[in-house]
């Protein structure tokens, strides 16, 4: 059995099940990461925010940082390779090796929200994860 590990977000406690290779990095931007050992990377990786949105007329507006759980699966969304939760600003950072990837949040109201990101060497690719309106 894999072993648990259980982390405490403000008042939220999300309960994740850590797969053998993956390893535990602690930001000292109070994020909580993981990254599997084989996807690891110091200079490359993704960084965004996750944030609301708002219906206005026929546009959607970005509104409010949201807070939550990133994750980042393989390009054929197989195998989980990280997970960030975001800071206060619903910023996010996970350091990964070169390669496709899918990058998503999910909630019981609006289900898994993301897109398609490819990471460059040594280079941090930007993102914004928008949420539907109203969530």
């Amino acid at each position: 059995m894999a072993p648990r590990l259980l982390i405490l977000w403000g008042m939220k406690a999300v309960t994740t099940l850590l797969t053998l290779g993956m390893a535990l990095t602690i930001c000292a931007c109070s994020q909580q990461n993981f990254v599997r050992d084989d996807l690891a990377a110091q200079d490359s990786g993704v960084s965004g925010r996750l944030v609301h949105t708002a219906k206005e007329g026929l546009s959607i507006k970005p509104t409010t940082p949201a807070s939550g759980t990133v994750y980042v699966q393989t390009a054929d969304r197989t195998q989980l390779a990280a997970a960030s939760t975001t800071d206060a600003d619903g910023r996010f950072t996970v350091a990964l090796q070169p390669g496709r990837y899918y990058i998503y949040t999910e909630g019981e109201d609006y289900g898994q929200f993301g897109r398609r990101v490819t990471v460059q060497p040594r280079n941090f690719s930007q993102l914004e994860l928008y949420l539907p309106p109203g969530r």
